[in-house]
């Protein structure tokens, strides 16, 4: 890419750390993005554009092939100087996703991190729920949508998301298996 050839340019002897996610974990995390952004489709249509004509947004699984832009950054700056981590390290123990951070860049690592989820996902229930209320909604993923209301649309995102950690557990998975079965397929193919 040009980015990362501008930066070797101007960096030649910077450390790359990249983390990247489980494709189908990632493709669930920007389905996600997708919905809470005003985005109406389901996961299949999102995981299946169009060909053909504009589609917004447009994603394709393509973008999840990471091993190209590893490759590529490690061309530029040497197999040495790019470190490539897993966000579910990150997720697992993030003290020592933490100290192998540090000790690529060459600093002493931290001591007693501790983390906690900041940014849950919405559960299927309730991404389809925002999912179905978006419709209704005008937005830039959304030109039809019969309502015009940035204070509607944050509205509806802020009573879901409190609805969401009212949720029992048991209710908040109810649905992922089979979103996660059709991300799953669609990242095999």
């Amino acid at each position: 890419s040009m980015l990362a050839q501008r930066l070797s340019e101007s960096f030649p002897e910077a450390k790359v750390l990249m983390t990247i996610r489980r494709q189908p974990d990632m493709v669930l995390a920007s389905y996600g993005q997708y919905v809470r952004g005003g985005g109406t489709e389901s996961i299949r249509r999102f995981l299946r554009p169009p060909r053909d004509g504009f589609r917004m947004p447009h994603f394709d699984l393509r973008y999840l092939e990471y091993h190209h832009l590893i490759a590529h950054y490690q061309q530029l700056f040497g197999v040495e100087r790019v470190k490539v981590l897993a966000y579910e390290q990150l997720d697992q123990s993030a003290a020592e996703f933490a100290q192998q951070v540090a000790e690529f860049v060459g600093v002493p690592g931290p001591n007693g991190l501790e983390a906690a989820a900041i940014n849950r996902s919405s559960s299927p229930l309730v991404r389809g729920a925002h999912r179905r209320g978006n419709v209704l909604l005008r937005s830039a993923l959304n030109p039809n949508g019969l309502l015009d209301s940035h204070r509607l649309s944050r509205a509806l995102a802020r009573r879901l998301k409190a609805l969401d950690q009212r949720l029992p557990e048991a209710v908040r998975r109810v649905g992922s298996s089979s979103a996660r079965t059709i991300v799953e397929s669609a990242c095999q193919d």
